[in-house]
């Protein structure tokens, strides 16, 4: 007796994902939303939706415009003007190498390659 095995996909109902659109950078305008939104108490999430942007973008936003003190809401404190000024000094460093310090040695030794010594 030969055995019949049937397979089917399933596939379950998608939840209602609202498009994003475009990449785009946040703007001055949209970080003082932003700022009035967390101060008064709003989640992340929340302005998010209201943005028409992903959550994540919200974290890191606030990552960025941290003033290192506490709001009202026992949260940590946002800044739209200091958000910005964050953002203009990243992109004036863009594309710019690292320097080296002072007191540097140079870069690590890579293993399996020794320096040629003269003696």
């Amino acid at each position: 007796m030969s055995r019949l095995c049937i397979f089917f996909l399933y596939r379950p109902q998608k939840t209602e994902v609202r498009p994003t659109g475009k990449y785009r950078y946040l703007t001055f305008e949209d970080r003082k939303k932003i700022e009035a939104w967390y101060l008064i108490g709003d989640r992340p999430a929340d302005i998010a939706a209201r943005l028409s942007v992903h959550y994540t973008t919200i974290y890191k936003e606030l990552q960025r415009g941290a003033t290192g003190e506490l709001d009202a809401n026992q949260r940590e404190g946002y800044s739209a003007e200091l958000a910005e000024r964050r953002l203009r000094e990243s992109f004036k460093r863009r594309g710019k190498k690292a320097v080296a310090k002072p007191n540097s040695q140079g870069p690590p030794a890579q293993p399996g390659r020794r320096k040629e010594c003269s003696a």
